[in-house]
């Protein structure tokens, strides 16, 4: 991927650039150093992100905040490794979006009674929903989220256990928002329109911004409502911005200033604001959302600053805060009692070895199998359990120790809730250092990658804490069944 010259550049500019690509199923080189001979760019970092069908990003209850008496349990059958919220509790997400844009938001969870569920996006409640009974659930809601990091909120007054929260791309929604260069907007008192050429290697959309905003109440950018914002409720407006303002001389640090932007609504007032950071250029433009709830359905949004001034504006984008309702799947779990469903077939065959449960199809499962390890720094000669949940009603999964490679077998199949647990004891003579338990399911896709250290008898008794992970984490994976402990051999097989 080559970076596009977009002519002289300001020595101070910083910013980026969005290059698609298609790419193919082997090795890419991503970026090519230039060749220019004044020295071209220095590159602080690039990402890859699929842009075709989404890209999904997972976030497990175990890296939540847990405010409000929420707390991570792994004493519930089926949902060991989730959060416990009910009341003021809550887990506070902050989820990563790669651009400004509509998102899918799932919240996967379980419940032992009919519950419900509130989703809150950077301090706003967006969506709500409700469960009819006990089960394993997944809500769904089409939100938009800002660039960068978003805090998302998920509660609930009757009380949840929470898997994870994850966000997929939804790039086809964005039609929904509107975009409306400032240019075009109705400007007052000392606010103008300005240009930058194409030669000043601006980012500027259309070559033309609105300056000179705040100030002084007066002096502002109108934009009547049109179609796409029209209805009263919750938006964000996506400010394409730049503000390079800095107070007094340093000798190395700029004293930089953050400038404020208040947003208005004819016949409500102001309905939303914020400060503005620093972004090194007056022609460098970059982007900060503003949340509103609008409660006319014509009044003008106007754009400005009643007290010091406001960032120069290149354009705005209004996009109602959600498109559609939440969606839940799942399935209750049923009350316990007698089957109704016919015995197995006795086998024609005596065999030696009791069956306990009949061979079950397997289910599909509402939420993305995942496992949790009761440590991660373990003793040698000492124990440690690994929860999964999520799996299907008689999924088997398999594993490996790949530091040593050692195939373990004796896994059992998963309950009829998708969840089976273990109890690994480590021997006394293991390797001590970094390891990791890989785990994958019946078609073979690992799903989980728990790192394990392994340190002396005794260590952690004497420091009282855990040792944190080396710099090298070696494939490690001891899965073990039931409630009995299984010894690992290098080399050898397990059962």
């Amino acid at each position: 991927m080559s970076i596009p010259d977009r002519g002289s550049h300001d020595a101070s500019l910083s910013g980026g650039t969005t290059a698609p690509r298609r790419l193919r199923a082997r090795r890419h080189p991503v970026v090519r150093p230039s060749s220019r001979r004044d020295g071209g760019i220095t590159l602080d970092k690039f990402s890859l992100t699929d842009v075709t069908d989404g890209e999904k990003t997972v976030y497990p209850a175990s890296t939540t905040r847990l405010p409000g008496g929420a707390a991570l349990t792994y004493d519930r059958q089926g949902s060991r490794g989730s959060a416990a919220i009910q009341g003021d509790g809550r887990a506070d997400v902050y989820a990563t979006a790669f651009e400004s844009g509509y998102y899918d938001v799932a919240v996967d969870y379980s419940t032992t009674t009919a519950s419900d569920v509130a989703i809150s996006v950077n301090g706003r409640e967006v969506a709500a929903a409700s469960t009819a009974g006990a089960g394993t659930w997944s809500s769904v809601v089409r939100l938009h989220l800002s660039e960068g990091i978003n805090e998302i909120e998920v509660g609930s007054n009757a009380g949840l256990s929470l898997a994870s929260v994850s966000s997929t791309r939804a790039a086809q929604a964005d039609s929904a928002a509107v975009k409306v260069e400032a240019e075009s907007g109705v400007v007052a008192g000392t606010a103008s329109v300005g240009s930058l050429a194409a030669s000043t290697g601006s980012n500027v959309s259309e070559g033309r911004f609105v300056g000179f905003l705040g100030n002084g109440a007066g002096n502002t950018v109108t934009i009547p409502r049109a179609a796409g914002f029209q209805a009263a409720g919750d938006y964000d407006v996506v400010v394409k911005y730049s503000n390079a303002e800095v107070s007094g001389r340093h000798d190395y640090n700029p004293q930089v200033v953050d400038r404020p932007l208040q947003v208005s609504e004819a016949g409500t007032g102001q309905v939303g604001e914020g400060y503005f950071r620093y972004t090194y250029s007056w022609n460098s433009f970059w982007e900060r959302t503003v949340p509103v709830t609008l409660k006319t359905t014509d009044g003008a949004l106007t754009f400005g600053s009643d007290g010091h001034f406001a960032p120069n504006i290149d354009y705005v984008v209004i996009a109602p805060a959600r498109l559609g309702d939440v969606t839940t799947t799942g399935g209750a779990t049923p009350p316990p009692g007698p089957s109704t469903s016919p015995s197995p077939t006795a086998s024609p065959s005596p065999t030696t070895v009791p069956t306990t449960v009949p061979t079950a199809q397997p289910t599909t499962s509402a939420i993305a199998p995942r496992a949790t390890a009761s440590a991660r720094t373990v003793e040698q000669g000492q124990s440690v359990r690994v929860d999964v949940t999520g799996l299907r009603a008689g999924e088997q999964a398999s594993a490996d120790l790949r530091s040593e490679p050692m195939v373990i077998t004796g896994i059992p199949v998963a309950d009829a809730t998708g969840a089976v647990s273990f109890s690994v004891r480590v021997p006394a003579a293991f390797a001590v250092g970094a390891h990791s338990i890989h785990i994958r399911d019946a078609a073979g896709t690992e799903f989980a990658v728990l790192p394990l250290a392994v340190v002396a008898k005794g260590q952690l008794a004497a420091t009282g804490a855990q040792v944190p992970l080396g710099a090298a984490l070696f494939g490690v994976l001891i899965l073990v069944a039931g409630a009995g402990a299984w010894v690992l051999r290098p080399r050898r097989s397990l059962s």
